[in-house]
Order: structure tokens, then C-alpha cells, then sequence
């Protein structure tokens, strides 16, 4: 499961304010639920990334997104996917964890 923080950017494409440019798509997390209620999702978080992420974007609206994963990381080493669809979640509570990404 992916889940995105903030609405999809217009054009499909997320944008790399440290670097000024255009990611390849829609940068997103992989996540998993963490209860049978879905109250809770836990955040896989690129490791060198990893510190204060959530605290950063948790206010932000979030949405499980669906989409063409590319190979192509964003430059956060987050996953980009392409031809995206997202529902609105509703509040949740976010469980940050970081992981190496291979």
C-alpha cells in the first residue's frame, strides 16, 4: 500500500523544492495498517531521511494512493508512481519507521 501526504500535484509530477526540478511522478510512502480498525498506519520512511519526516508532513491531508510504480526513486528516496488514483483517508494516526531501501 502507498499512501501520499498533501492533494496530487497538478500534472502528475511532484516537485523537488531542495533541487528546484520536476520528480519523474508523484512521490509517495509505502505503508501498512497497523490495526484491524484502521486507525493507525505505519510509514516506511527511506533511512537517510528518516528523522523528523512525519513531523513535517503529518498535518497535511492523507490519501492511499494507487498507481504505476516507476523504478526511479524521488530525491528523497521515496517511491514515485504514474498514473495515480487517491482517496482521502481521514484521521489517522501516523507510526514513523525507518527502513534501507535497496
Amino acid at each position: 500500500m502507498y499512501i501520499r501526504f498533501g492533494d496530487l500535484p497538478e500534472g502528475g509530477k511532484s516537485y523537488n523544492n531542495e533541487t528546484g526540478t520536476y520528480e519523474a511522478g508523484v512521490s509517495c510512502y509505502r505503508a501498512e495498517w497497523q490495526s484491524s480498525d484502521r486507525d493507525v498506519i505505519c510509514v516506511s520512511v527511506p533511512s537517510d531521511i528518516c528523522i523528523g519526516t512525519i513531523n513535517q508532513i503529518a498535518d497535511r491531508p492523507v490519501y492511499i494512493v494507487t498507481g504505476d510504480l516507476l523504478d526511479e526513486r524521488g530525491g528523497d528516496g521515496e517511491p514515485l508512481l504514474i498514473n495515480v488514483t487517491a482517496e482521502y483517508v481521514g484521521p489517522v494516526e501516523i507510526v514513523n519507521y525507518c527502513v534501507d531501501e535497496d
